[in-house]
């Protein structure tokens, strides 16, 4: 009989949720954006190319980063953050003053609109380091935390709006969980 043992408990890491409407036409390229994500390489590319619009929509200060150069240099030390996603759908309904159809503004005419969304969730290693456990830095400002989430905010999240969905807004949450990891072994 296989048995279960708790290999690891207590890890941290950071959740990250994309949130986009559902629709069977960005299936297919939400998929291979995905994929093309999980080779970190094309990301970090394609993040280079990028670096002067993130470097004026980030904030910086914090990394000690005062230029194009240094924001290039600090995405090229960028590891492997996100290892892996997961697609699921929820039923939900939102209040707007939008027309869904022309994207107006109608401060008037608040509705609330029901929509199936597409939900994108990926974890994240986000175990401080050493150094930064001893001057107790805060969950969301460790460098493991600020990389995965420049990946999900500068790459996957731009990436959806500009080459898979046409969509007046998309949504990006991150939360810090823990887990613990089941393994199953032989009672040999």
């Amino acid at each position: 009989m296989k048995k279960y043992s708790k290999e690891k408990y207590g890890n941290t890491l950071l959740q990250i949720e994309v949130f986009i409407p559902k629709r069977l036409t960005n299936l297919g390229k939400l998929v291979e954006l995905l994929e093309n994500m999980l080779d970190f390489r094309r990301a970090k590319e394609d993040l280079i190319c990028r670096a002067n619009e993130i470097f004026e929509q980030t904030e910086w200060g914090n990394e000690g980063i005062k230029n194009i150069k240094q924001a290039k240099n600090r995405i090229k030390q960028i590891e492997k953050c996100i290892h892996g996603y997961s697609i699921y759908e929820v039923d939900g309904a939102f209040e707007t003053s939008c027309d869904m159809k022309t994207s107006k503004i109608r401060k008037s005419d608040v509705r609330i609109c029901e929509e199936r969304t597409m939900v994108v969730r990926m974890l994240a290693y986000a175990d401080p380091t050493e150094e930064e456990k001893k001057d107790n830095v805060d969950f969301f400002n460790t460098r493991s935390v600020v990389d995965a989430l420049l990946v999900a905010n500068e790459y996957l999240a731009f990436k959806i709006a500009s080459d898979v969905a046409e969509e007046d807004e998309i949504w990006v949450t991150a939360s810090k969980v823990w887990s613990s990891i089941w393994k199953k072994h032989s009672d040999d």
